[in-house]
């Protein structure tokens, strides 16, 4: 724009002109304009502003000086309380009785706020172990954070603290399947860090904790979602490890949406992201995970080419469980190679494998697997022993404990009945399978036996 004019000079200076007039001067100023400055500053009389305040020469110093000596006692009290959490887990350890076998003195001398990291580790350590008890000790921590009013670390600290105690609450109705209460429990954790300090750190945690939910809910857009924002947040924030574990909680996420060749991408993003030294642990369980996705998504040689550098024969030599898992993707990269007599065996004894461990679902699944082999292999009796075997057992073991395994049974039953009247094919057998896998973890699941039947005989006649 030109220069301003006395009449643009005097209104800015008044105030009394149009906002977007107001503005657009501004941005004449900011250009900047030195002459149409000069102007300005040359009508304002000198006394409109304030004498400048002398600077003291150490005042500067002084303040940082009040800083740090407030830091060191507060580092100083944090030192003394990780030494009573260290110490209150010690005696946790030692007590059967939980905290109501502590002493007095043992008691009072565990700060509310410490109280609470406890509990919040107890209930960490406890869920694969005893889900109730993750619940039971995340719904204490609650308790107890709700009621402290104040701790030497101000109320920005108190505020993070009751977020992640409804957050682990959260999780811990998640781990019991309580999805309603889960839901309500992340409401209250958002609202609280809302008002709080804000930390990012801690909504990326809220936001990998709802995550699960909705992959658990199977919801899997909206999980896919908010693991991309968690992941957004820990790469700003430099956190690679972190966001590493979120894409490899993405990879399963797309798996179980049936994308395997979109998890295999997350899965290797994240495994790359994760420490060798610090994520020993996570990198193995993520590689198991990264060989099941590629074997779905029939890159046999890239399955093939990581179970051999990865090492994971060796590694997972000692844990019969992650072993016979691992065994079982080795049967279904035979089956894939069409090496169906080998891929028997491999199925036959993975079957064995999970029984000897009580695992009898994961069992009846693998006996589908072993099946589908001899129906391939038009070995149709055996398909029938072993079939049968997996109803019997299913009946005797899973079907006792568990007040959803009707549906399972039925299909389990169905696969043994077609089998029996040699009837049987691959469509079915596959059927059968597929919805064991899903029912796992959709209980609502109905197995639709008379379409199963349908199309299986339309095939059958086809062929």
């Amino acid at each position: 724009m030109d220069h301003l004019t006395d009449g643009e000079v005097e209104g800015f200076l008044s105030g009394e002109m149009p906002r977007e007039a107001f503005r657009r001067i501004v941005r004449h100023l900011m250009a900047p304009c030195r002459a149409c400055g000069a102007r300005i500053e040359a009508a304002v009389p000198r006394d409109a502003f304030l004498p400048a305040a002398p600077a003291e020469p150490d005042a500067y110093d002084a303040a940082i000086d009040r800083a740090w000596k407030k830091v060191r006692g507060l580092r100083r009290r944090w030192t003394e309380d990780q030494v009573r959490f260290d110490r209150g887990r010690e005696w946790l350890s030692a007590t059967p009785g939980g905290f109501s076998g502590l002493t007095n003195g043992q008691r009072q001398s565990l700060v509310p706020w410490v109280h609470v990291e406890i509990l919040l580790w107890r209930s960490f350590e406890a869920r694969y172990r005893d889900p109730r008890k993750m619940l039971e000790d995340a719904d204490r921590a609650v308790y107890v954070a709700d009621r402290i009013e104040k701790t030497p670390y101000g109320s920005g600290f108190l505020s993070d603290l009751r977020v992640r105690c409804w957050a682990e609450l959260a999780n811990a109705y998640r781990v019991t399947e309580n999805y309603r209460y889960a839901e309500a429990a992340l409401r209250q954790a958002r609202e609280i860090h809302e008002k709080g300090s804000g930390d990012l750190m801690l909504l990326a945690y809220i936001d990998e904790l709802e995550a699960t939910l909705r992959k658990d809910q199977r919801r899997f857009i909206e999980a896919c979602e908010l693991h991309d924002q968690a992941f957004a947040v820990y790469r700003r924030l430099g956190e690679c490890r972190v966001s590493g574990r979120v894409l490899v909680s993405k990879g399963i996420t797309l798996w179980l949406a049936r994308n395997p060749k979109a998890a295999v991408s997350a899965l290797r993003r994240g495994i790359a992201l994760l420490d060798p030294e610090q994520d020993q642990q996570l990198i193995l369980t993520a590689q198991q995970d990264l060989l099941t996705a590629l074997v779905d998504a029939d890159d046999l040689h890239g399955a093939i080419h990581l179970l051999v550098q990865s090492d994971l024969r060796e590694k997972l030599g000692a844990e019969p469980l992650n072993r016979t898992r691992l065994r079982w993707v080795e049967g279904k990269i035979l089956a894939k190679q069409k090496r169906y007599a080998e891929a028997e065996k491999v199925f036959a004894e993975v079957r064995a494998g999970f029984r000897a461990i009580q695992l009898e679902y994961v069992a009846a699944v693998a006996g589908v697997d072993q099946t589908l082999m001899l129906v391939r292999m038009k070995k149709l009796q055996d398909a029938h022993l072993v079939a049968r075997d997996l109803v019997v057992e299913f009946r005797r073991q899973e079907y006792r404990n568990n007040v959803n395994a009707d549906e399972p049974l039925k299909a389990l039953a169905f696969l043994e009945h077609v089998c029996a009247s040699k009837v049987v094919n691959a469509f079915m057998a596959e059927a059968v399978r597929a919805f064991l896998d899903e029912a796992q973890r959709d209980r609502c699941l109905r197995f639709d036996m008379a379409g199963v039947m349908r199309r299986g005989m339309e095939l059958r006649g086809e062929g």
